[in-house]
């Protein structure tokens, strides 16, 4: 076995060969030979254009589907594995990166590349793992990429400069079909983003402004319009609140509101009632009628005076206007004041004499006495006494 000059150096085959890279860990059963680690199982392995070597045999570099981009990753069973993980079998929910396996996803995020593992909380591509990358750049693949671009900042987008453009280093080395594009490691369709109106129909809005992510993925902030009174926009959606009966100032009764729906208000305290019209408590007018004064007024539901019924000759008494008693004798008429019959003398006394008499008859007597006491007589009426 050949002396190795470097302390720690690996001799498999008589050739020494440092354990680790540079700039990446190699893992166990590995070397690191032309600047990547290697299986000593596949040290001087010749593989066919294409194909690498993985457990000393050789393997397709590429799938069916799509190429193998990571560094020293083979095709095996249609999956691209780093050479290293060929023939590791892992337990469900894990996948294998330098010989061991981690996790597919963190327990706070999962991890989106096709590649990726979660180590120490941490998405990283598999083919990364153990790669220490210069200052100011990232790995992808399993090559180290400058963060930025002379013309363009790549990090702050989370991309790195690949080949003078920021690209996904999900996305490095990856060469999809004719039609398709890369999309966190995968080959896919370009994505057409949707319109607003589709935006704001797929997320179940209606108004206002909308912060989402669109249909491809990426975040997006829609109007999604204004409501039709009378609706109104509430978490993004277009309805009718109803009014309350203090709102709409009604104090009874039910009413139909804007929103189509009927509102119960209550009903009023006797002796008011509800005017369903206006839907308030009022008092019932001429809901009675009284005497005020000799003369019948109209009275509302509560009691209150309103305009004059009706105009009483004589008086009133018990919501009826009493008429003066019948007056029977010539010249009587009614006495607004006592009901009772007052007379008027004639202006000239007729038959039995005929004497004239004065303005004012006090007396009634009968009429055989007429003549004896000088009294006017009147053939109907009797006779009349003037003064």
């Amino acid at each position: 076995m050949a002396a190795c000059s470097s302390a720690g150096d690996d001799c498999p085959g008589g050739e020494c060969y440092p354990p680790d890279c540079p700039d990446r860990d190699c893992p166990e059963g590995s070397v690191c030979a032309d600047g990547a680690c290697v299986q000593e199982v596949c040290l001087g392995v010749r593989c066919p254009d294409g194909a690498g070597c993985a457990g000393g045999q050789c393997y397709p570099k590429d799938c069916t589907a799509r190429n193998c981009p990571g560094l020293l990753e083979v095709c095996f069973q249609e999956q691209c594995v780093p050479a290293v993980c060929v023939g590791v079998t892992c337990s469900p929910g894990e996948r294998c990166a330098q010989g061991n396996c981690y996790p597919i996803d963190c327990q706070s995020e999962d991890c989106p590349g096709p590649g990726d593992v979660c180590v120490g909380a941490v998405c990283i591509e598999r083919t990364c793992l153990g790669v220490t990358c210069p200052s100011g750049q990232g790995c992808a693949g399993g090559y180290c990429y400058p963060g930025d671009c002379p013309e363009k900042i790549c990090s702050a987008e989370g991309m790195l400069c690949i080949n003078g453009e920021c690209r996904d280093p999900l996305c490095a080395g990856v060469f999809c079909r004719s039609g398709q594009e890369c999309f966190s490691g995968w080959c896919e369709q370009p994505c057409t983003p949707e319109s607003d109106d589709q935006f704001c129909a797929r997320l179940g809005y209606d108004c206002d402004p909308v912060t989402a992510a669109d249909n491809c993925g990426n975040p997006r902030t829609v109007d999604c319009g204004t409501c039709t009174p009378p609706d109104t926009c509430t978490g993004n959606h277009c309805g009718c609140i109803p009014v309350t009966c203090e709102e709409a100032g009604a104090e009874c009764g039910l009413f139909f509101d804007e929103c189509e729906s009927w509102i119960y208000c209550g009903d009023c305290t006797p002796p008011e009632t509800c005017n369903e019209s206006t839907n308030t408590c009022e008092c019932a007018s001429h809901a009675t009628s009284a005497c005020y004064q000799d003369n019948r007024y109209w009275y509302d539901a509560c009691g209150i005076r309103e305009e004059l019924r009706e105009i009483c000759d004589y008086r009133c008494e018990a919501d009826a206007c009493i008429p003066c008693v019948a007056c029977t004798r010539y010249g009587q008429t009614c006495a607004e004041l006592t009901g009772g019959c007052t007379s008027e003398c004639l202006s000239e006394c007729q038959t039995n004499g005929d004497i004239s008499g004065g303005s004012l008859c006090t007396e009634w007597v009968l009429a055989d006495d007429c003549g004896a006491r000088g009294l006017c007589c009147d053939d109907f009426y009797g006779c009349v006494v003037c003064r």
